[in-house]
């Protein structure tokens, strides 16, 4: 046998090698991946939470838009009261569930927070990120005082607080524009952030120089509605 003949018979031999080591290592990744998430619920459901969060994290390390993860890890902060990060992975949840139920879910666990720690507001100097934006919603804030409302397909809410915002506005004989963002819709996801949206609905009050003059989510009565138009307007 020739020199050649060994050098590519060993360039086989290891390639060979390495294909079924790379095969070896993807099923091992995909069956930690699926067993993850079980196991970090069955220690949720023990009230495991150290171990649960451990498993949580390497999850969310492997997958950082998986929903259903995001929405266990929030569980999980609930469990120890850490009301802002359990809305931070809530919000999550909502931004990147697979399915409506996800999503709803998400919503649902908001309920048991206090309002204090779920309050949309703007990350850092609103003006200057606004500025930065390249997204085509951000541009209609310079023209008018702004309700932003937030919310998702599957609330029944969204659509009444959004309809009963327009009515108000008008109403009042204001010069506020309303403008519905719609979880799910392209270039919404950098509104959700640069408002620290979590609970849906929300409204957000952004007066003509695009200041933020106040919000409030999840049960939205019209008072309310009427005040954040009154304070845009002005």
């Amino acid at each position: 046998m020739g020199i050649k003949t060994v050098i590519a018979a060993l360039s086989i031999f290891s390639l060979l090698a390495a294909s079924a080591v790379q095969a070896k290592t993807t099923s091992a990744y995909n069956s930690t991946k699926t067993e993850i998430l079980p196991l970090a619920k069955q220690y949720l459901d023990e009230g495991k939470l150290p171990e649960a969060q451990n498993l949580l994290d390497t999850m969310l390390s492997l997958e950082p838009y998986n929903g259903f993860a995001h929405l266990l890890m929030a569980k999980t902060f609930l469990n120890k009261k850490k009301y802002e990060n359990a809305c931070r992975e809530l919000g999550q949840a909502e931004q990147f569930a697979p399915n409506d139920d996800v999503a709803s879910q998400a919503n649902s666990y908001l309920d048991k927070i206090p309002a204090k720690f779920k309050q949309p507001e703007p990350r850092g100097c609103l003006t200057k990120q606004l500025d930065a934006g390249e997204d085509s919603t951000v541009e209609p804030l310079r023209q008018n005082p702004t309700l932003l409302v937030f919310g998702a397909t599957w609330q029944n809410q969204f659509k009444s607080v959004a309809d009963n915002a327009s009515k108000l506005a008008v109403g009042a004989n204001s010069n506020v524009t309303v403008k519905k963002i719609t979880l799910g819709e392209p270039g919404c996801h950098q509104m959700f952030d640069l408002f620290t949206v979590s609970q849906l609905p929300a409204v957000v009050a952004l007066d003509k120089n695009v200041d933020f003059k106040g919000a409030v989510a999840g049960k939205i009565s019209n008072e309310k509605l009427a005040e954040l138009i009154e304070a845009a307007n002005k």
